[in-house]
């Protein structure tokens, strides 16, 4: 289980994109097969005298086989070999039980009479594209035939337009190569793969062992919004349901944490990153909502976390809202309006991983009063430039931080929602026209025309913006956290602050692919030294206070990142 897991962690760390092969070329399916192998998502018949495995690609393929691949693809194979199954068929191999077992149990197959399941018989095309299908979501009858069901699978880009009725050569070789392709098929309904499904279920199952014994009941939450009504098994069986099934059973933010305990919801994974995009006067940040969150069962970052909590506390209080600052480190969290009372929560500081059963939760009669009480160990207060409160939303909205402006800039339509708690440093709220084309998922709240949207899922966004001009602009990484072209930060002097450099489109697109071969310099090396070091990282060291700018290049593009060193 362990290998699997880092595999798999691995290959999602890099977009989760499988190798996709064409189909026909032996060489192309023994590569399939050995993806599938190391993965532990297919056996070979045996192995070579060199220990190799055998994997008799061109045989036509079996229904015991099929349905081995079938449980197997729906991450239920240690689940099929823990228990003994009863099914009416008297003619299945006994290495096959559990896996007949599990499929007829749970609707998956009925056999080829009252008695026999004919696990020797050969499958044909159709049969196992029906069995895929059925991994990926869809339904024979209401989505596709299963005698026809290469036309859906054409539809969706599982497989390329060979098969269809003619079809007669149906190998082991091709069971491998529509697999492995399916690792990375969306879902029906999602943008999620399937790859990332196994993935977390096998980290839903880790999670599980020491889950259960998880209190949260004995987290620092407000008796007012911390009582929970859903159990531990009650929130892990809204797992993978349909995210306004889950809005419906969390009512407090109790069973938020219940809720995120159970699921083994975290944050930050490249594939689910925030995009900012737009021309560089007006480079607006969007989160991806709450719903897309549920879904991905990951929160992206700070608001996208936030957005998550949004959606899922929708109509559960009297208020709820989004917290935001620049400066100090930059970030967002939650609010709401409970019997009078404020209460000011930060979802990061409760995800599974680096969970802080102590979080605080502030309490404050007025927003306004936030600044002045609220915690300091993460994000320094005297170092914040601009502290807003964006009132009784949905999903928080996009905005611009200010470059060589001192602005926080949102849409227009949103002045009555976004209250200054905390001005400083001659920072001002400005509100602007959206003026590039938007993700759908972000229009909840923006009175957009549909003409004016580009794309409505991450993945379509990959697709429409990688050849746009801002995939190539660079950004600095450091311990998850983007600081891209044209973004400023600061630093204390006498700091000292190693770097992964990246460009834009690698952290995006590739899953955060550092590159080496990059030049920098620091306008005034008096306020920062920048230092390549040998492994690649870039170290800035504060010399004394003031501002000045760090010029990186590569492959012929520069980008300017601005700083500040502080007493």
């Amino acid at each position: 289980m362990k290998r699997i897991l880092s595999l798999l962690l691995t290959m999602i760390l890099m977009l989760g994109v499988i190798p996709v092969t064409a189909f026909g070329a032996s060489a192309e399916k023994t590569a399939a097969a050995d993806t599938l192998y190391d993965l532990g998502l297919f056996s070979g018949t045996g192995t070579d005298t060199n220990g190799k495995p055998i994997y008799d690609l061109d045989r036509a393929p079996t229904r015991n086989e099929a349905i081995t691949m079938l449980v197997t693809l729906l991450g239920k194979k240690e689940e099929a070999m823990a228990k003994t199954w009863t099914t009416p068929f008297t003619d299945v191999a006994a290495w096959a039980k559990p896996f007949v077992g599990y499929a007829y149990a749970n609707g998956l197959t009925s056999g080829t009479s009252k008695t026999t399941f004919g696990g020797n018989d050969p499958i044909t095309v159709s049969q196992y594209l029906t069995f895929v299908l059925k991994v990926l979501g869809y339904k024979v009858g209401p989505d596709f035939q299963w005698n026809k069901a290469w036309e859906l699978s054409d539809d969706i880009g599982l497989t390329d337009g060979r098969y269809d009725a003619s079809t007669t050569a149906f190998t082991r070789g091709d069971v491998v190569l529509i697999s492995e392709k399916a690792l990375s098929t969306k879902l029906k309904g999602s943008n999620v793969m399937l790859m990332r499904k196994l993935y977390n279920l096998m980290a839903a199952e880790n999670w599980e062992k020491g889950a259960k014994n998880i209190d949260v009941n004995s987290f620092n939450l407000p008796e007012a919004i911390g009582n929970t009504t859903l159990t531990y098994d009650q929130a892990y069986a809204l797992v993978g349901q349909d995210p306004e099934v889950i809005q419906a059973a969390v009512k407090t933010v109790g069973d938020l944490w219940q809720y995120m305990v159970a699921a083994n919801f975290r944050d930050y994974e490249p594939d689910v990153y925030t995009p900012w995009y737009g021309e560089r006067d007006n480079r607006w940040g969007f989160d991806a909502p709450g719903h897309e969150q549920v879904l991905q069962n990951y929160g992206c970052c700070c608001g996208g976390c936030a957005n998550f909590a949004l959606f899922l506390l929708k109509e559960d209080y009297e208020e709820m809202g989004i917290v935001r600052w620049v400066g100090g480190g930059n970030h967002t969290i939650n609010y709401l309006l409970h019997e009078g009372k404020y209460y000011i929560f930060d979802v990061t500081n409760y995800l599974p991983g680096k969970m802080d059963p102590a979080g605080t939760v502030t309490v404050v009669d007025q927003l306004e009063d936030y600044y002045d009480v609220m915690p300091t160990d993460d994000y320094p207060r005297d170092e914040i430039a601009i502290l807003v409160a964006i009132q009784d939303v949905t999903v928080n909205p996009p905005s611009v931080f200010g470059k060589d402006t001192a602005e926080m800039t949102f849409p227009k339509g949103y002045e009555e929602k976004v209250k200054v708690l905390y001005p400083a440093n001659n920072y001002s709220v400005t509100f602007k026209d959206v003026t590039i084309d938007i993700p759908m998922w972000n229009t909840e709240e923006l009175d957009i025309p549909a003409t004016h949207t580009k794309y409505d899922t991450y993945e379509d966004m990959k697709e429409q913006y990688k050849n746009e001009k801002f995939d190539l602009t660079m950004a600095l990484v450091s311990g998850g956290f983007a600081i891209q072209e044209d973004g400023n930060f600061r630093s204390p002097m006498g700091s000292m602050n190693n770097f992964d450099v990246v460009t834009e489109a690698s952290l995006i697109f590739d899953g955060y692919k550092v590159v080496s071969d990059y030049t920098v310099i620091s306008t005034d090396p008096t306020i920062f030294e920048c230092t390549k070091l040998p492994n690649g990282k870039l170290q800035i060291t504060g010399k004394q206070p003031g501002k000045a700018k760090i010029i990186l290049t590569y492959k012929g593009r520069t980008s300017t990142i601005g700083l500040e060193i502080f007493q």
